[in-house]
């Protein structure tokens, strides 16, 4: 039951929080979704908007968030009629029927791509019997004039039917004249306003016996509609029934329950809440009922939470496949992961799926921390490419243009820190492929730069040192020379 203070603005809020919060448990997809209710000639619109990545993938999909939307939308209303509490939020919406208007946009876009109206009942016969029909319109122009994605689309008409001119037949000037007894004061009253005066005579008149027997069959009907309500006589065998749903729900969650446990316990507390809907506000076990929906509602929306973490986890471990992946996949995942944990921080201590939620919350923790560790990887990755990346342009630069010892040696440096910095890239990397494929040219480049250093050393060693004189003959070996040629015992 919503319970909120008499501020339109802050009703408005609280509905639209209660059906954020269901519609998540329900939609994960929606986490990051914009939703927002307004109040436009006594009907109510939702507008769900979102960014161009985050669209449905299928007409279905959509199809199937703006029907959970309704749901949830109809159930909430349902439960401020029958706590009597719906005239807070605006008295045109304390109606017996209310127009609804649901739609889903992209952010920065005019047109809805998903329409779906509707018409809420108050599930109060008494008030239903008053109601008039009411229509939502199908004008596919009615949002042509949205111009951003603050401004929520109005209702056009037809939500009251307009003023159609009559023509009465005019009286004669003695009829026209009021009445020696009419009230001078109360001219201006709603009904003088609503019918002129000198139109009155000319009414058709009704007879008595004819509205007595119209007042006798509306109040046989509704007195007939009363009795035949579900828990208004006798005993409720629908209390019975909700109560076994309702226990069988708790007692699989009792012994180490499985996430399969989870999710038929929340199943089976929906449908016993749902067996109790149906019963009117004027059932003597109106209490009882209302008691057993608070705590079915309840229980329902705890494991909801843990329903939607366990469908982030899932998302998370999913979009985890195949790696390597960038920098933003891996961020993406550890907000998948961040958000299940959240949500099952928020499962009571004394709830039967406490000790299932804080196992899972460790498990999360610990793939939360792999995965920060995962983008520290990127990250430092991507660095240690960029750097390697600037190295090799710089060397390359000196490469074109060195002319002398020096500027080759600038230029085989830069080389070396190219390379030492993609051998600093780790497997398991996006940047680590590219640095493979970078390595063989950068090496290459390192040789010459290397080759050309040492050519240009020695060119300038050679240059530095003086000739040396050539050695002269010894007086033995000068033979060739015709002078002095030694013999033993004698000479030339």
């Amino acid at each position: 039951m919503l319970t909120s203070p008499p501020s339109q603005k802050v009703n408005l809020n609280q509905l639209t929080q209660r059906l954020i919060q269901r519609l998540q448990g329900q939609q994960p997809a929606v986490a990051n979704w914009q939703i927002r209710l307004s109040k436009r000639q006594a009907a109510l619109l939702v507008l769900a908007e979102h960014e161009a990545t985050e669209a449905p993938g299928s007409a279905a999909e959509a199809a199937a968030i703006s029907g959970a939307i309704e749901t949830i939308l109809r159930s909430l209303l349902d439960q401020m009629a029958q706590a009597g509490t719906l005239e807070t939020l605006s008295a045109d919406l304390a109606a017996a029927q209310i127009p609804i208007r649901i739609y889903l946009r992209r952010l920065r876009e005019k047109q809805p791509y998903q329409t779906r109206s509707l018409l809420w009942r108050n599930p109060d016969p008494l008030i239903a019997l008053l109601a008039d029909d009411a229509a939502l319109p199908d004008d596919p122009a009615e949002l042509a004039n949205m111009s951003d994605s603050s401004a929520l689309v109005p209702f056009q008409a037809p939500f009251q039917a307009p003023f159609q001119a009559v023509d009465w037949p005019l009286a004669p000037a003695a009829d026209l004249t009021p009445d020696a007894s009419t009230d001078v004061g109360t001219s201006n009253s709603d009904e003088a306003a609503a019918v002129p005066r000198r139109w009155k005579k000319n009414l058709p008149q009704v007879p008595l016996w004819l509205a007595g027997t119209i007042a006798g069959t509306v109040l046989l009907l509704g007195f007939g509609y009363g009795v035949t309500r579900p828990c208004v006589l006798g005993r409720c065998e629908r209390l019975a029934t909700a109560a076994t749903l309702s226990n069988a729900a708790l007692d699989s969650l009792k012994i180490q329950p499985a996430p399969a446990d989870v999710l038929q316990a929340h199943t089976q507390l929906e449908s016993a809440a749902a067996i109790l809907q149906p019963v009117p506000p004027w059932s003597p076990h109106h209490a009882a009922v209302e008691a057993a929906q608070k705590s079915y509602a309840q229980e329902a929306e705890v494991l909801g939470q843990v329903i939607a973490a366990q469908k982030n986890a899932t998302l998370a471990a999913e979009k985890s496949q195949n790696p390597p992946h960038s920098v933003v996949q891996w961020q993406v995942v550890e907000n998948y992961w961040r958000q299940a944990i959240l949500q099952l921080e928020q499962v009571p201590q004394d709830n039967l799926v406490y000790a299932f939620a804080q196992t899972k919350r460790r498990e999360y923790e610990a793939n939360l921390a792999k995965t920060r560790d995962r983008v520290a990887a990127e990250e430092s990755a991507a660095a240690a490419l960029k750097q390697a990346v600037e190295a090799g342009q710089l060397g390359l630069h000196h490469l074109e243009t060195a002319d002398s010892l020096s500027s080759w040696q600038v230029a085989h440096r830069e080389w070396q820190t190219a390379i030492s910095q993609l051998r600093r890239i780790p497997k398991g990397t996006v940047a680590h492929e590219e640095a493979q494929d970078l390595l063989t040219p950068y090496r290459n480049h390192l040789l010459e730069t290397r080759d050309r250093s040492a050519a240009n050393s020695l060119a300038l060693r050679l240059i530095a040192e003086p000739p040396k004189p050539p050695k002269k003959p010894s007086s033995l070996n000068k033979k060739a020379s015709g002078r002095w040629l030694y013999k033993p015992g004698g000479r030339l």
